[in-house]
């Protein structure tokens, strides 16, 4: 089971990866085309087991990551999935 952050711990984890994803499309104004899981978008993405958001911070370094997205192209896949 994955703990629940507090809201206070969830909002700064959103705020986080806002930092890795949509604030850095924003800065290179790519905000049209990359930042966001979306038609149309540029696909770079990576996919862990479990929720970034809701894990705690002490846990991220060591959550799998199960499958990576480059430009369109699947770069890494667990054995997993």
């Amino acid at each position: 089971m994955v703990p629940r952050l507090s809201s206070i711990g969830r909002q700064a984890a959103e705020q986080a990866l806002a930092g890795f994803t949509t604030a850095p499309a924003y800065a290179a104004s790519h905000e049209s085309v990359a930042g966001r899981v979306r038609v149309g978008y540029r696909a770079d993405l990576s996919v862990f087991t479990q929720d970034p958001v809701r894990t705690g911070p002490a846990d991220l370094p060591d959550l799998p990551v199960v499958l990576t997205v480059v430009d369109g192209r699947v770069r890494h896949r667990s054995p997993e999935v």
